[in-house]
């Protein structure tokens, strides 16, 4: 006689991925893996996924600031949120309600517990179990380790060190030992951390915050390629893959294997993870999953559906666009685009690749873009970390699928008479440490990024004609905004003047976000000044922000001035980026991105002109211009055109020289 899952709640129909929030009581893992083990035996052919995304001492606030780099990319489906009585304050209900409508703007159901809870794991669980519609359900009180984790841990004898002190080298350990006493039989706090599958050194049972021991495990690979390295544990840590060391805690992470995940290279045969540490250990590896190919397009995978708040806020802009366009009785003619922002690979929509493209197609590219009267092509990245591809001969990045693209593109534009100007790697906001305010991720990849630029300048100087700041800032809406211009300001300082320091002739171009704030203009302004001053920008070109979500019509001149304001404050030319393209759909794997509507695009235009902006350049003219692209592409490019032909130039070729 065969038997059946019985029928998901309400709350798990759909539902996939599961992420638990918290403070201590889901980062010690125990209650979450109850839970999980009951949704098993209750349901085992739904295949849930659970992540760990708790955190000792982590309070509502905290877990606002970091939810998007710890949470929302994540790709959750579900989110369990629940702090113990220590953690959960009365104050900080409007942080937790906060937390839970970015998450559902997000397309993620929310389960919140509500004031706080239980102190016990098993209560706990059943508390979470009740409140999904499962209760009375039974679990087995054996945890279990998740399949991926390498738990086979040698140790070495203890040393002194600590947080602040320099890393001693694991290839001096001369002895490695099995623990002394097998893991599962810990007693005590550490128990549910090495049932769990984690490596603990140092018993907390002697506690000792100047004590660690270095740590060895192993994994073996069919053929050289990459994986997944995921690590948690206590701070301080430090990992060594292969010789190599991959990760160093600047900070407190979670207690639980996916607190770091890690791009990584791995040999065929044995590979090794040494790891240093006082306190718990979770690592473990996996296939890369979080790319995937559509079309021939790499893109990122575990895409998150548009959520209600989304879905609303475009609709808002298109009625308010539609709105002000209503008004107007003839279209404006002020206003001309002279240059375009390029792509090697877009990514996370159907743009148009030149991966393939040699000096021929370069040319016929840049004829299309004189054709619009443009004379200035920015490449916006020459590497891509997600995708790992670079699009130059790299040293750097070795490790990445190369395509030879910006030899025969600068061969071309020399050819065409065409400005280029060439982007380096960029970064979000979570690389650069602003969900915790971490400046010293800002400095690292402020390194890279130069170390990128050198490589470009040693190979192409000469051949281009300035830099862009690939990474993008406006002023937020979201995230802690005192982590977000520290660590965007450690950033931009850092590369600005270090790209000033190796070519110092060369323009360097920013283009920030445009985000609608009504009655929070001159804070708006005195923010962007902090994040830009100091850095040798020759012109910010900000986006107007009209094909997305954050911005519209009837805003636009107000948000232009904020910029033209801080353009003058920090002695860079103002430029506008006009957005020729609307945004339909964030979600699904690609985005649905279409050619704008003429009208709209000339009232843009024309608001930038009138401002007084010294250039106007827009995003992939190449692709929402394109004379053979879609139907909507090829009637935006005859209006433009018609327009041009009546209308008046603003735009200068590419000679901007800093003003100070």
């Amino acid at each position: 006689m065969s038997t059946t899952s019985p029928r998901l709640p309400p709350l798990l129909e759909s539902i996939r991925r599961i992420v638990f929030l918290g403070d201590d009581l889901t980062d010690q893992g125990v209650y979450p893996a109850f839970v999980a083990d009951a949704l098993d035996r209750l349901f085992s052919d739904a295949g849930f996924e659970r992540v760990n995304a708790g955190m000792s001492g982590e309070t509502p606030a905290g877990l606002r600031s970091r939810l998007k780099a710890a949470v929302i990319a994540q790709g959750p489906e579900l989110v369990i949120v629940g702090f113990g009585a220590a953690g959960m304050k009365s104050a900080e209900a409007q942080d937790l309600d906060a937390v839970e409508d970015e998450l559902r703007g997000c397309g993620a159901r929310v389960l919140t517990i509500r004031p706080f809870l239980p102190a016990d794991a098993e209560t706990a669980a059943r508390t979470v179990l009740d409140a999904m519609g499962c209760g009375g359900v039974e679990w087995t009180r054996t945890l279990r380790s998740e399949p991926f984790l390498l738990t086979a841990w040698e140790q070495s004898p203890s040393l002194a060190w600590g947080a602040g002190d320099p890393l001693p080298d694991p290839a001096a350990v001369q002895k490695w030992s099995r623990p002394v006493q097998p893991a599962a039989a810990l007693t005590g706090p550490d128990a549910g951390f090495a049932r769990l599958g984690g490596w603990v050194p140092v018993p907390s049972s002697a506690p000792s915050p100047d004590r660690a021991a270095f740590g060895r495990v192993g994994f073996e690979v069919p053929a050289d390629g990459r994986m997944e390295l995921q690590l948690g544990g206590s701070h301080p840590l430090a990992v060594w893959l292969n010789g190599r060391l991959v990760w160093r805690s600047e900070r407190k992470i979670g207690c639980h294997a996916n607190a770091v995940r890690l791009d990584v290279p791995v040999a065929e045969g044995w590979n090794e993870v040494i790891a240093l540490s006082g306190g718990v250990v979770f690592a473990g590896v996996k296939p890369i999953e979080r790319l995937f190919r559509v079309d021939g397009y790499t893109v990122a995978r575990n895409s998150i559906p548009m959520g209600e708040n989304h879905r609303n806020e475009l609709a808002l802009r298109d009625r308010v666009n539609a709105g002000v366009l209503a008004k107007m009785d003839n279209l404006p003619s002020g206003g001309h685009l002279t240059g375009s922002f390029i792509y090697a690979h877009a990514l996370g929509y159907r743009g148009r690749s030149t991966l393939q493209y040699g000096v021929t197609e370069w040319r016929g590219l840049f004829r299309e873009l004189r054709e619009l009267g443009m004379d200035t092509a920015i490449l916006g990245t020459s590497a891509v970390i997600d995708s790992r591809e670079t699009f130059y001969p790299s040293k750097l990045f070795k490790d990445f699928r190369t395509w030879n693209v910006i030899e025969p593109m600068l061969t071309a534009a020399g050819e065409e008479r065409m400005a280029v100007y060439l982007g380096g790697v960029g970064v979000s906001e979570a690389l650069i440490g602003a969900e915790t305010g971490d400046e010293a991720m800002a400095r690292s990849c402020a390194d890279r990024e130069l170390a990128c630029y050198r490589e470009l300048a040693e190979r192409y100087k000469g051949a281009f004609h300035g830099y862009y700041l690939a990474s993008e800032t406006g002023f937020w809406s979201w995230g802690n905004p005192g982590f977000l211009t520290r660590c965007f300001r450690a950033y931009f300082q850092r590369v600005t003047n270090g790209v000033k320091a190796i070519t110092p002739e060369l323009p360097i171009l920013g283009s920030p976000y445009t985000v609608r704030c009504p009655g929070r203009e001159q804070q708006a302004i005195d923010t962007l000044v902090a994040v830009h001053e100091g850095c040798p920008f020759t012109a910010l070109a900000p986006q107007d922000s009209i094909g997305v979500s954050m911005n519209e019509l009837a805003f636009l001149k107000r948000g232009l001035e904020i910029w033209k304001t801080v353009c003058s404050r920090i002695g860079a030319e103002f430029w506008v980026n006009c957005e020729t393209f609307n945004i339909e759909d964030f979600g699904g794997p690609l985005m649905t991105i279409v050619p704008a509507d003429f009208r709209r695009l000339s009232f843009q235009l024309d608001t930038a002109a009138r401002l007084g902006a010294r250039k106007l350049i827009t995003w992939e003219a190449v692709h929402f211009l394109n004379p053979s692209g879609s139907e909507t592409a090829r009637r935006l490019r005859r209006d433009y055109l018609r327009h041009r032909n009546h209308g008046n130039t603003i735009g200068t070729a590419m000679n901007a020289t800093r003003r100070h």
